[in-house]
């Protein structure tokens, strides 16, 4: 699910996407995918694959106005939320909230 749910989500979503004046693209991702944790090996795998996907769509839309992220929510905190809200010119990245 982590990764056909959103490889279809694009698919459908794409060409409004990429009518909008200003679109934003967000994915959630984990922290898993930085280290080795014993029995996590499936999901590990699957948010792997899900941050490629994401990454690639991202190279793929980079001289258009969309912004492509991943979020990686591991606490999620007023500022970053803030900072969400006040800067939205990132693209292509992994945002890790600590």
């Amino acid at each position: 699910v982590n990764v056909t749910a959103n490889w279809r989500l694009l698919r459908i979503c794409d060409p409004l996407l990429r009518q909008a004046p200003h679109p934003r693209v967000a994915f959630v991702t984990s922290g898993v995918t930085q280290g080795a944790f014993p029995f996590w090996g499936g999901y590990a795998m699957s948010k792997a694959a899900l941050e490629s996907l994401v990454l690639t769509y991202a190279a793929e839309t980079q001289d258009s106005t969309m912004r492509v992220n991943l979020i990686d929510p591991r606490r999620l905190t007023d500022v970053f939320v803030s900072a969400m809200r006040e800067d939205c010119s990132l693209h292509g990245q992994r945002l890790t909230v600590l």
